[in-house]
């Protein structure tokens, strides 16, 4: 009988043992599950911060794009006007030039001077017409 009720006496404790082992194994499993659940979860964040920064980062550099774009039609603008204004610049010269050439007075030039003169007046007068 000692010996049975030893017997049952361990066996008891060995199922005692057996259901704290279960016990605790079931909340160290529960316990890796939320661990890991909670580091997917921060993974995931971490990705959505990543996305939302790497998003903003493309809008900024589309923005930048779009404004390097705008400077360099201003520019190309800005230098097509001056290119303008230099022609009509070297325009007007050449129109004072031959302004003051067709007015020139040839009767108190010396002949060098007025033959010069003559040819250039035609040339004027055959570039007009």
């Amino acid at each position: 009988m000692k010996r049975d009720a030893s017997t049952m006496h361990l066996v008891g404790t060995l199922k005692d043992l057996y259901a704290e082992k279960e016990v605790s194994t079931d909340k160290r499993e529960e316990r890796k599950r939320r661990e890991k659940e909670e580091a997917m979860k921060n993974y995931y964040d971490v990705q959505m911060r990543k996305l939302d920064i790497d998003e903003a980062n493309a809008k900024t550099r589309a923005r930048e794009v779009e404004i390097k774009e705008k400077e360099l039609e201003l520019i190309a603008a800005s230098r097509t006007k001056e290119v303008e204004l230099k022609e009509k610049e070297v325009e007007l010269k050449r129109q004072a030039e031959d302004h003051m050439i067709m007015t020139a007075d040839l009767t108190a030039m010396n002949e060098v001077k007025r033959a010069w003169f003559e040819r250039r007046q035609k040339e004027i007068l055959d570039r007009t017409n």
